[in-house]
């Protein structure tokens, strides 16, 4: 089944892992009816288990460890001293104050048509006006970091930022037999994940990433705990999950007599539902009609994500674990019916 995005709570850094995830290009995918999930460049479904606080605030509707948010005060108006988007507020009175700061990667495409300035680092610098309005960003470039005496941020909006590198990545999907197979006969499923040799973190994992800001460093972890494919159909009125646990195995002839560790296979039980619809109260993406019938088997991947304060590694880890699932689109699969001659 897709998954759409449930609960966000105060974790507003997930817009950051949708907007800089990538989409392969995936083949026989539907030509119809896509739903907004498809639309995403990953779906999540988010699970929290935890209850601590987000950073700065008292309640308990989200889970940060970090403590309160250091305020800064600006025309008689508090602003929190760091944000993970627009970076460090200048309360100071070197002629900034008013304005967040966020020092840019030399890589950022915000850079592309800006000339360097020898000895200086670029940076996101974003104002508020008198009225209190927040202005457009521009770009500025600074000698000296700005507000380098102000107090650092807390570990849980550190994590936040951490959390937003990782990059998760739609499965590009396979079965084989590819389009047509037989009841009861074995379908194999696998996603591509790079090679043995060379494994695709962002597809197969462990992934981390770290970030270092003003003397706190927190690393993100992401590990791929289970992965799995939901067939298209109900049996007994349960979905049908074949639960894989991994990417699978890529199919090579004669595989089905001694599949290897890994392998993740099928084998399906009646025919196909009939007008190349998806059968009646399944739990299958919304998909317009295609000849020939056919199921529709989607692979869903779990991410268990964990943050760990370097600063203080055997601590309290700045952000409760979170629970990421991210689907690829469906393909079509037909199932017939061998027919025997007496």
């Amino acid at each position: 089944m897709l998954r759409t995005l449930r609960h966000l709570g105060p974790f507003i850094v997930l817009t950051g892992l949708l907007a800089g995830s990538a989409v392969p290009a995936q083949a026989d995918a539907p030509t119809g009816g896509i739903n907004q999930c498809l639309v995403l460049a990953v779906c999540l479904e988010i699970s929290q288990p935890g209850s601590g606080g987000a950073p700065g605030s008292g309640g308990n509707t989200g889970s940060g460890n970090g403590g309160g948010e250091p305020v800064c005060v600006w025309k008689g108006l508090q602003k929190p001293c760091w944000d993970p988007d627009l970076g460090w507020f200048d309360n100071s009175d070197d002629g900034n104050q008013g304005c967040y700061f966020k020092a840019l990667d030399p890589s950022d495409p915000a850079l592309k048509d800006q000339t360097p300035e020898p000895g200086k680092t670029p940076y996101l610098q974003s104002c508020w006006d008198a009225n209190g309005n927040l202005q457009d960003s521009v770009i500025s470039w600074f000698a000296q970091a700005p507000s380098a005496a102000a107090p650092p941020p807390t570990p849980g909006t550190v994590a936040q930022m951490a959390i937003g590198k990782l990059q998760f990545v739609r499965p590009v999907i396979h079965t084989a037999p590819t389009g047509k197979s037989l009841v009861t006969v074995p379908v194999f499923l696998w996603y591509d994940h790079g090679t043995a040799a060379a494994p695709d973190p962002e597809t197969i994992g462990p992934q981390s990433r770290t970030v270092s800001l003003n003397g706190v460093s927190v690393t993100a972890t992401a590990t791929l705990t289970d992965v799995s494919w939901d067939m298209g159909y109900q049996a007994d009125g349960k979905e049908a999950v074949a639960d894989c646990h991994g990417p699978g195995v890529p199919y090579v002839d004669g595989m089905e007599n001694n599949p290897p560790a890994g392998a993740c296979y099928w084998r399906f039980g009646s025919l196909s539902p009939a007008n190349g619809a998806p059968p009646s109260g399944a739990p299958a993406p919304t998909a317009s009609a295609a000849p020939g019938g056919g199921y529709w088997p989607l692979a869903t991947e779990t991410w268990h994500v964990t943050t760990v304060n370097n600063n203080d590694p055997n601590g309290p880890a700045p952000w409760d674990p979170l629970d990421l699932q991210v689907s690829s689109l469906p393909v079509q699969l037909q199932v017939n019916q061998l027919q025997m001659l007496n």
